[in-house]
């Protein structure tokens, strides 16, 4: 009968633990922490290379770069190449269009297929940024995501 006791004040210990008194000792050494949020100045900031790979992406390839050039990043210190993995509809001229109007997009057209991670090797050789960020096409990004990645 002692045994049993002993088992259940021991389990009713640590269940009290696990959801009062764990959590109550990290919020109060967590509390004695200060962390100081950091800050850059526009000249801090660091190159940073967007890489896209597109096969046949021609519904979404012009949001996509318009998400990432209409971003709170500084455009002088952004750079976005992308990859056409052979695509055969309308991605290329699209990608065309928007080379004309915007000095910071790179373009890379390939005839054969390499698949994503053949595209994105070929784009780290020619990226200059000391950071780089790898995005789908299909994927919109908020206007400070990359202010908020770096």
């Amino acid at each position: 009968m002692i045994a049993l006791q002993l088992i259940f004040w021991i389990c009713l210990f640590l269940v009290f633990h696990s959801y009062f008194l764990f959590p109550f000792l990290l919020k109060l050494l967590a509390g004695n922490l200060s962390i100081k949020a950091l800050s850059f100045t526009v000249e801090e900031l660091p190159m940073v290379s967007v890489l896209i790979a597109a096969h046949n992406e021609e519904r979404v390839i012009g949001e996509k770069i318009e998400s990432v050039l209409g971003g709170s990043y500084p455009h002088d210190k952004l750079e976005v190449l992308v990859g056409s993995d052979a695509s055969t509809d309308q991605t290329n001229a699209i990608l065309g269009q928007l080379k004309e109007t915007k000095s910071s997009i790179h373009i890379f057209l390939f005839a054969e297929r390499k698949g994503k991670p053949g595209i994105i090797n070929q784009l780290v050789k020619e990226a200059k940024g000391e950071i780089l960020v790898i995005s789908d096409a299909n994927v919109i990004l908020e206007p400070d995501t990359l202010v908020e990645l770096i």
